[in-house]
């Protein structure tokens, strides 16, 4: 009697390890979908340059959303974010383009705006050098090698 009162004992506690192994592993399958981290490594690491060189309204509504889709979503801070306008993508940051208001939203938010001159200047390109730019926008000398300069300084090319 005394060998079937140890088997039950066996079996129980083998029923109850096998239970409790069962539910810590539905609970390591389950868990991580809910968890996430107080530390968001993205905010503080994350630097990005946003190209723009064409004038199409796609490209530009685009590129205007992506930059607000990065801030909204917490992934970057907006002072990590720098757009770079060459080409025919300086008519983004001109006066009176109708992406103008969102525009100065993001200005207002930190992310900063850069025109080429080499772009605003450059009539074989097709940009007209009367492109009046936004308030708050630097021209740079080249556009495309200032986007080089950020990428060896840490910066991540958004379109890359």
């Amino acid at each position: 009697m005394r060998g079937g009162v140890l088997f039950c004992m066996y079996q129980t506690i083998l029923q109850s390890i096998f239970i409790a192994t069962f539910g810590v592993m539905i609970l390591g399958l389950i868990l991580p979908a809910f968890y996430q981290s107080k530390l968001k490594t993205d905010t503080f690491l994350s630097k990005f340059v946003v190209p723009i060189d064409n004038a199409s309204d796609a490209s530009q509504a685009f590129t205007v959303s992506h930059m607000e889709t990065l801030i909204q979503k917490n992934q970057v801070l907006p002072e990590n974010i720098v757009l770079i306008a060459y080409g025919k993508g300086v008519y983004l940051l001109e006066i009176g383009n109708h992406f103008q208001t969102r525009l100065q939203a993001l200005s207002d938010k930190g992310v900063q705006f850069y025109a080429s001159a080499t772009s605003q200047a450059a009539n074989q390109k097709g940009v007209p050098d009367h492109v009046q730019l936004l308030d708050g926008v630097k021209t740079i000398a080249d556009g495309k090698q200032y986007i080089e300069n950020l990428m060896e300084q840490g910066f991540v090319n958004s379109f890359a």
